[in-house]
């Protein structure tokens, strides 16, 4: 199945670069960027990808509460003007997470959101000077995150293109001692996401990449695991589902509190400081 998976997110990712980006994303400023006549610039350029129940998508038109948050903060940290993208793709359900089958309830949109990820990129580094071809950065939120991980297992041949990567509420996640998982470990057979060993980072230990990767979770974030044990125990395993399953009507979630953390701003001053972006 794992196989199959991957194939199809490879076969996926490719299509897009015979129809075309996206045609609209937001900017850094706020306002609509046609992705496909970007003219030649060296301008750092940041691509955003949603979570579930988020857009942009055909059905939701705003963008993503955390993506929106994450650029202000950039904003304020970053000394050179960049793009901001938010990479449209389908609208999922949180309480997907709840179908028992993760290849059919939400892969489909990670794959299509791998695909239109990959168009972007494609746009931007055919069409930006070769100033401004490292200077691409990645920002994934839940599902979003899942997605970064997909698109970096599956085009190494571009990992040179990728100056940073920053993931929140990770269902890929993995925390150092392997007892903590996201979703997508514990019940999706760890599909599209970079390997346990050297995550959050895509190559096995020892092997080092030019991307700079950090991953954010928060405590008891069911859709990340963190503090949940669920890696250890069967039942800490099945109250983390119900968590992300119940999230969007229960009375609190930690995994909607990103926005309200101060995780969004500590990963942007994070990308500054890095040097990609000041």
């Amino acid at each position: 199945m794992r196989k199959r998976i991957l194939a199809a997110i490879v076969v996926a990712a490719v299509i897009p670069l015979v129809v075309g980006a996206p045609a609209m994303a937001t900017s850094a400023t706020g306002t609509t960027i046609h992705t496909a006549s970007a003219k030649c610039s060296p301008v750092a350029v940041v691509f955003g990808l949603h979570g579930m129940g988020e857009g942009p998508s055909s059905t939701v038109g705003n963008e993503s509460p955390e993506l929106s948050h994450f650029k202000s903060d950039l904003k304020h940290y970053a000394k050179v003007r960049f793009n901001f993208i938010s990479v449209p793709y389908p609208t999922t359900a949180g309480s997907a997470w709840g179908s028992g089958n993760f290849e059919t309830s939400i892969l489909p949109g990670v794959i299509e959101g791998v695909a239109n990820l990959q168009a972007a990129i494609s746009t931007y580094t055919s069409e930006t000077c070769p100033a401004g071809q490292d200077q691409i950065n990645l920002v994934g939120y839940s599902e979003g995150a899942w997605v970064i991980n997909a698109w970096i297992i599956s085009h190494p041949s571009e990992w040179k293109q990728i100056s940073s990567v920053m993931l929140y509420g990770d269902p890929c996640f993995t925390d150092e001692d392997f007892l903590d998982e996201g979703l997508v470990r514990l019940f999706g057979q760890g599909d599209g996401c970079m390997p346990e060993l050297s995550y959050p980072y895509p190559l096995p230990v020892g092997n080092p990449t030019t991307m700079l990767v950090k991953s954010y979770s928060l405590p008891l974030d069911p859709v990340a695991g963190e503090n949940y044990l669920g890696a250890v125990s069967t039942a800490s395993a099945a109250v983390q589902l119900v968590g992300a399953v119940t999230c969007s009507t229960a009375t609190h979630c930690t995994h909607l509190d990103y926005p309200n953390s101060n995780l969004l701003s500590e990963g942007a001053e994070q990308m500054a400081d890095w040097g990609l972006l000041g």
